[in-house]
């Protein structure tokens, strides 16, 4: 899940190419990179409704939405830190088709 103040949006494919592309110049010699992607093809199969209904987590506002064209999941969610602070992470996660990612 990327969170925007948190993480870095990964928004368009060149930056995903680019994490991939370094995270393959890490690895040492015949070394494995263990890939994990949310599927595209879980929201599309059930309804968006049951699909974001059955996704709210406690702490997620009410701000969330799922958009079809960029298969990208936006939600809000409101949590406590460490020093009782409330904090608003406005977070969006992408999902996969496996024709992206074979």
């Amino acid at each position: 899940m990327l969170c925007k103040g948190a993480f870095s949006l990964m928004e368009r494919d060149e930056m995903n190419f680019e994490i991939l592309k370094n995270a393959t110049n890490a690895l040492k010699r015949r070394g494995k990179f263990i890939f994990n992607a949310l599927n595209a093809l879980y929201p599309l199969y059930h309804s968006t409704k049951e699909f974001m209904d059955m996704n709210i987590k406690e702490g997620q506002s009410s701000k969330h939405h799922f958009d079809l064209m960029t298969f990208r999941d936006y939600s809000t969610f409101e949590v406590l830190d460490d020093n009782g602070s409330k904090k608003t992470l406005k977070c969006n996660e992408r999902y996969y088709a496996p024709s992206e990612i074979t």
